[in-house]
């Protein structure tokens, strides 16, 4: 019998997590909180209560964990990585340090 993974999401097809490298690809945010101690899972569920991808039509290409309670999220273009990371620092700026990266293919 498989153990419940909870909330977590599902591995990718072939069972295995995306590596960093796939979810940085294109356009990014990295939301790091300010209290380098706070579970990445409290950034998680204040990112998803504070910025709904649906409602703001947000392209979501991946998310990876970083060190610290941060999160790399990754988007599929420039417009969503702009939006996503001006609707973060105007509901989380002041818990959390929103930067925009930006790698080459």
């Amino acid at each position: 019998m498989a153990a419940k993974r909870g909330n977590l999401p599902e591995p990718g097809p072939s069972g295995i997590k995306k590596p960093y490298s796939s979810v940085a690809k294109g356009k990014s945010a990295i939301i790091q909180p300010k209290d380098t101690t706070q579970a990445v899972q409290t950034t998680k569920s204040d990112l998803l209560q504070y910025v709904d991808p649906v409602s703001e039509n947000l392209n979501i290409s991946g998310v990876k964990n970083t060190r610290n309670g941060g999160m790399l999220v990754g988007c599929s273009s420039d417009d969503d990585s702009r939006r996503l990371r001006q609707i973060a620092v105007e509901k989380l700026a002041d818990k959390y340090e929103i930067k925009g990266i930006q790698l080459s293919s």
